[in-house]
């Protein structure tokens, strides 16, 4: 709590998994999570993510362009058709010579692409520190998420899970984010929560 209101919230690399009926995405995306919580809500979030936090107000959410995770069952044909449009798109990148249309398709390809910033699975297995809980359900969290933009210079707008498996390679890479914050003022704030 303290660090937050020295430092206030900094990107950090989250590892994402989506799962679909027949295929399954895995990455780290660039962000700063928040939920959308009742106070009356909080027992529960506080057992699995901690007995600290900050509430901020809904205007300065807003003014900072969070935006709310999107949702999918892993039991939907979505996932894997959002999968395969995906690869598709890129598939056909790779055949367009001309310079200027290879540009504005890759330039489209990131806009849909981004969209994978925002989306998780509404419930699956949590793995923390070695333990698993099966049928968590994410959608609990209503999570709201920051991430960069596409664009952000010498920001990779996400990256492969291979490059963050282990602890030290996620701590190399949330070191390349970690000028990237989300500052608050005193007045954003709404509530203080502890023990």
């Amino acid at each position: 709590l303290f660090g937050l209101l020295d430092d206030t919230f900094k990107v950090s690399y989250g590892r994402e998994k989506i799962v679909g009926k027949n295929s399954t995405r895995e990455f780290g995306v660039p962000m700063i999570s928040f939920c959308d919580l009742r106070l009356s809500e909080l027992k529960n979030h506080m057992n699995n993510y901690g007995k600290y936090g900050i509430g901020l107000n809904k205007k300065w959410a807003n003014d900072k362009g969070l935006n709310p995770v999107w949702y999918v069952n892993n039991n939907c044909d979505f996932a894997d058709n959002f999968n395969d449009a995906l690869n598709g798109i890129y598939r056909y990148m790779n055949t367009v010579s001309d310079g200027d249309n290879f540009e504005m398709l890759s330039n489209d390809y990131m806009k849909i692409v981004d969209t994978y910033r925002y989306i998780k699975n509404y419930q699956g297995n949590l793995t923390r520190d070695g333990k698993t809980t099966h049928d968590f359900r994410f959608a609990d969290e209503r999570e709201w998420r920051y991430v960069p933009p596409l664009k952000t210079p010498d920001i990779l707008p996400f990256i492969p899970i291979t490059r963050i498996k282990t602890k030290k390679q996620k701590e190399e890479h949330n070191q390349q984010v970690s000028h990237l914050r989300l500052h608050f003022q005193p007045e954003d704030i709404k509530y203080l929560i502890v023990d």
